[in-house]
């Protein structure tokens, strides 16, 4: 059995096999990137509607909010690196929001 770390939050991970199996949240990752992304989870999900959508999934699937909670800190992990490396933008990104927004900044 092989055991690795996602080393943004903590989660273990657990191999066995062909098997995968997603631990608990361990007090190994840094502490203020899981704070940092538990509110961005916070925002995203009433601002959000797909990132709504799949915490609830898997709210309904798992029957627990803190492992939703978890799975969807996961997800915006992803979704951030992959923006990262690839160059790519918010995938959920309200155009006519951004563009007030940047306006805004060049005002002050």
């Amino acid at each position: 059995m092989v055991h690795s770390w996602n080393s943004d939050l903590g989660n273990t991970l657990l191999i066995s096999s062909s098997i995968k199996r997603r631990g608990h949240m361990s007090k190994e990752g840094e502490r203020t990137a899981r704070w940092a992304f538990s509110i961005a989870v916070d925002t995203a999900m009433k601002l959000n509607k797909p990132i709504r959508e799949y915490y609830d999934s898997v709210k309904n699937r798992k029957g627990s909010g803190k492992f939703a909670h978890v799975s969807t800190m996961r997800k915006l992990v992803r979704m951030m690196f992959t923006m990262l490396k690839e160059r790519k933008p918010w995938r959920y990104e309200n155009p006519g929001l951004t563009e007030n927004k940047l306006s805004r900044l060049e005002e002050d």
